[in-house]
């Protein structure tokens, strides 16, 4: 329960919150991802739909297949084990995610030309994304290795845990 309200105040902020005007790599511990984050939202608004849709699908396998290191990141006290969670549920016709980090980075991406990029720059989605990715600590334990990365079926929502590690998942009923 505690994870599922997490969720749902990750996707509150970044649907409010997030402007992907406002991508200024304004101070953040993974600048590095920030780059490609706004690279790829570039490359990606300028071109037509089918290719929009491939260019969320690029960045979430980025953030699914990169490690800390990519993003800067490393081990603290209150990251121990979980430096990024992702948050996916059927939505229509496809797929949404959301992908948080514990620097406070924040994205939401569809299987559609639907991304909301630059969260970080919005204290609301940098305070969801740091809690979702606490929340996740927790889960740690439960949760299965795996590198493979399918989107959740229609009646499923999937987190995949991104740990210091590697890749894990839950599965569970929408």
């Amino acid at each position: 329960m505690k994870i599922l309200h997490c969720l749902a105040l990750a996707i509150l902020t970044c649907a409010v919150g997030c402007n992907p005007q406002s991508r200024d790599g304004s101070s953040r511990s993974s600048e590095g991802q920030s780059k490609t984050i706004e690279n790829a939202a570039a490359t990606t608004s300028q071109q037509p739909l089918s290719k929009a849709s491939e260019g969320m699908r690029k960045l979430r396998q980025k953030a699914l297949t990169s490690s800390s290191a990519d993003f800067g990141l490393s081990s603290t006290l209150e990251y121990p084990k979980v430096y990024g969670a992702l948050a996916e549920f059927p939505m229509d016709e496809g797929t949404l995610t959301i992908v948080s980090f514990c620097d406070g980075n924040a994205s939401l991406y569809t299987t559609g030309t639907l991304g909301v990029i630059g969260g970080f720059a919005h204290e609301p989605v940098r305070n969801a994304a740091t809690k979702f990715v606490k929340a996740a600590q927790d889960f740690h334990g439960e949760a299965v290795t795996t590198n493979e990365f399918p989107y959740p079926k229609s009646d499923r929502v999937r987190f995949y845990l991104l740990t210091f590690d590697g890749v894990r998942f839950i599965d569970t009923d929408l």
